[in-house]
């Protein structure tokens, strides 16, 4: 979350950022329970990184590097950076209990901090 985990990772302008979105939660859907970006702020122009909220399936495994050729991972804690096509993804794990609770503190630039 800020767009500082993976090293070189560019930040996207809008129709990047939505392209980016759109290709990741198609390409990760198979491998988690549940899958959301929360909403951006409405004026937010740029992004350091795509947050996604995910809740894993039990007996999957998604590894970035094998599924969508990504060149960097670092894991922290319940969140996993990676890179896509030179920009960073974040996969927040969360439970099926927090999951929208998660997106809501998530949103618009991360109204709950």
């Amino acid at each position: 979350m800020g767009g500082s985990a993976i090293t070189d990772s560019k930040r996207m302008d809008n129709e990047t950022y939505n392209r980016v979105k759109k290709e990741v939660l198609e390409s990760i859907s198979p491998f988690f329970e549940r899958v959301a970006v929360p909403p951006p702020a409405p004026e937010k122009e740029s992004y350091g990184d795509l947050d996604v909220i995910v809740v894993p399936k039990v007996g999957v495994t998604f590894d970035p590097i094998s599924q969508l050729g990504s060149k960097q991972i670092y894991p922290n804690g319940p969140i996993i950076s990676f890179e896509y096509q030179g920009h960073q993804v974040d996969l927040i794990h969360t439970t099926e209990h927090d999951f929208d609770w998660m997106i809501f503190v998530l949103s618009y630039s991360y109204v709950g901090h």
